[in-house]
């Protein structure tokens, strides 16, 4: 990243200047901080997004922060994708960071974790949105001490959706949280954890400070008594290592191995739980296969559309059986009800935020 001016007088920046325009109308007379990408994705850089501006927070609402919002998950320029309604991938991210003292510089840490996810998008296809979470493999601040290890994501409340000349785009707000938090948010719901931690915290600002809202008697026992009401509203889980076997027929049942990353095993208990229960289907998304767990009455796993789209039905019995009896560590698992279905849990490895060196095995 490097020191930058935003942009020149130029037609063709129109996406851009519509994300300047109402950063402009909350921020009225101040002078952002500027970075721009050295070397863009588009012309084989490593960086997807071409640059970030950060606002300094502070009309005595609420406390000081700095305001960042990324440049380049929407259009900037011309429009070129098909979907006229919508610009680019439909967002930019923001991030709201607590203002440690006067005199300090916005950080440019959040820069890479933008980055970082944005990297992932463009080179998966898959889109952050509100109520989506997920865990960050370490402190989201590197070489900091801080108990924010994951993210979640909401509508920026003061920047909201807006229209721009090349279609709809959304401020999505990524916001720290911990590990018990991001527990509570797949087993419930994110987009109600996150409207308990504004009630004293509005705008959803990131303090790497901050401890656990879960550290508070009634807030705990209030997501646990809804958690037990509702269910999980999560209908997605996305994991690194995933994949299904389905034997040959020799008789009427298939033996069927599903086969799991340690890390996911936690996801996967709270989902079936938290959804068979409540007769919600949900999926598990691998890197080279889709399995949609459906509620039934009998066990049965069959292919759809294409090998990759597996489906697997199961009864409430059978599911809280399969939670109860799975753990993170490697090895083959199976329940008495559910003869013909071996899980195998293998060690997932988890890299740094570059993804060339292993930090921890899980399993």
């Amino acid at each position: 990243m490097t020191d930058a001016s935003i942009r020149d007088d130029d037609p063709s920046t129109v996406g851009w200047d519509a994300i300047t325009a109402v950063l402009q109308r909350l921020y009225p007379g101040q002078e952002p901080k500027h970075w721009g990408t050295v070397v863009g994705f588009a012309i084989g850089g490593r960086d997807p997004l071409d640059g970030f501006s950060a606002y300094l927070h502070d009309d005595g609402r609420a406390p000081a922060h700095w305001h960042y919002v990324s440049f380049g998950m929407s259009e900037l320029y011309d429009k070129t994708s098909d979907d006229k309604d919508v610009s680019g991938w439909g967002f930019e991210f923001t991030f709201r960071l607590k203002r440690e003292n006067t005199g300090q510089e916005p950080p440019q840490w959040p820069l890479s974790l933008m980055q970082n996810l944005a990297r992932y998008v463009f080179e998966t296809g898959n889109v952050f949105a509100v109520a989506h979470y997920l865990p960050l493999n370490g402190p989201i601040a590197l070489e900091r001490e801080t108990a924010l290890h994951a993210a979640m994501f909401i509508e920026d409340p003061e920047l909201g959706t807006i229209e721009t000349p090349n279609g709809k785009l959304q401020f999505l707000l990524l916001v720290g949280a911990t590990l018990d938090e991001l527990a509570a948010a797949r087993a419930w719901n994110t987009e109600k954890l996150l409207n308990l931690m504004r009630r004293t915290n509005p705008l959803l600002m990131t303090d790497l400070a901050r401890q656990s809202i879960l550290a508070e008697p009634d807030i705990a026992l209030s997501v646990v008594e809804q958690t037990g009401r509702e269910g999980s509203s999560s209908g997605l889980l996305a994991v690194r290592e995933m994949s299904v076997q389905i034997g040959s027929w020799f008789s009427r049942n298939k033996q069927i191995t599903l086969v799991l990353g340690a890390s996911g095993v936690g996801d996967f208990r709270a989902l079936l739980r938290g959804r068979t229960a409540f007769g919600r289907d949900f999926r598990v998304v691998g890197p080279d296969a889709i399995l949609t767990i459906v509620p039934a009455e009998d066990f049965e796993c069959k292919t759809t559309e294409t090998e990759k789209n597996i489906e697997m039905s199961l009864s409430l019995t059978a599911a809280n059986a399969l939670a109860d009896a799975l753990q993170p560590r490697r090895g083959d698992y199976h329940v008495p009800t559910l003869p013909h279905l071996t899980v195998r849990v293998v060690p997932s490895e988890i890299r740094d935020h570059t993804g060339t060196k292993i930090v921890e095995v899980i399993g």
